[in-house]
C-alpha cells in the first residue's frame, strides 16, 4: 500500500510543476509578490523542507526575534550549521534608502546576536533543544547564526544589492524574485497555495 502512494505523489508533484512552468513568468512573479510577509514565511518554511529534507526549519518572525524570520539548522556528525533567513516583501531600489537600511540592520542583528558564544557551547545547546522538540520553536530564535540568507520577494536594483552587500557584516546570500520563482516552481510549486496556481492554470 505504501509503495503505491509514492508514485502517485510524484505524478501529482510533476503535474503541479508542469502547471507552474506553463504560467507566464510575469504571472508567477505577481503570485509570489502577492503574499503577505507572514504567509510567505510559512511557504518558505515548506520550500526549505522540500529542498533540504535533512534540515530542521522554524519560522521565528523577524524583528522581535533577533533579526531572523526563519532559522534553518543542519546537524550532522561533524558540525552544526545555523542559517538565519530574513524575508522582505516588495522591490528594493538604491533610492529607497530606508528599505536598504532596514534589511541590512536586520541582517547585522541576526549575525551579531550572541556572536561571542563558542561553537561547543552552541552545539551543546542545540542538542538540548532537539532533546525537547516541543521547545524548539522558542529556542531557535536565540541561536547564533553562521550565515544569513536574505529573501526579497521583489526586484533588487544592482545599486541596492551592492549597497546591501557592503553594509552587511558577515556571510550573507541575497536572493530575489528570480530565485523564488525558480525554487518554488522546481521544489514546492505552491502546493500551499494551490488555489492561486490552479486559478491561473491554462
Amino acid at each position: 500500500m505504501t509503495t503505491q502512494h509514492a508514485p502517485t505523489e510524484m505524478v501529482n508533484l510533476d503535474k503541479l510543476i508542469r502547471q507552474a512552468k506553463s504560467l507566464p513568468r510575469d504571472r508567477r512573479k505577481e503570485i509570489l509578490m502577492s503574499f503577505p510577509e507572514l504567509e510567505l514565511q510559512q511557504h518558505l518554511k515548506e520550500l526549505f523542507k522540500a529542498m533540504e529534507p535533512g534540515y530542521t526549519v522554524e519560522v521565528t518572525q523577524g524583528a522581535s526575534e533577533h533579526g531572523k524570520d526563519l532559522v534553518l539548522v543542519k546537524k550532522d556528525k561533524l558540525t552544526v550549521d545555523v542559517i538565519g533567513v530574513v524575508v522582505k516583501c516588495g522591490n528594493i531600489k538604491a533610492k529607497t534608502l530606508g528599505e536598504v537600511d532596514r534589511v541590512s540592520g536586520q541582517v547585522n542583528l541576526a549575525l551579531t546576536y550572541n556572536s561571542e558564544k563558542r561553537t561547543r557551547e552552541v552545539e551543546s545547546q542545540i542538542k538540548q533543544a532537539f532533546a525537547h522538540e516541543a521547545e524548539l520553536k522558542d529556542y531557535f530564535p536565540k541561536l547564533p547564526v553562521n550565515k544569513v540568507i536574505v529573501i526579497i520577494a521583489g526586484d533588487i536594483s544592482r545599486e541596492a544589492r551592492v549597497r546591501l552587500e557592503k553594509e552587511m557584516q558577515g556571510p550573507v546570500e541575497i536572493n530575489g524574485i528570480d530565485w523564488l520563482m525558480t525554487n518554488f516552481t522546481d521544489f514546492y510549486p505552491l502546493r500551499a497555495s494551490t488555489a492561486r496556481w490552479n486559478s491561473c492554470a491554462p
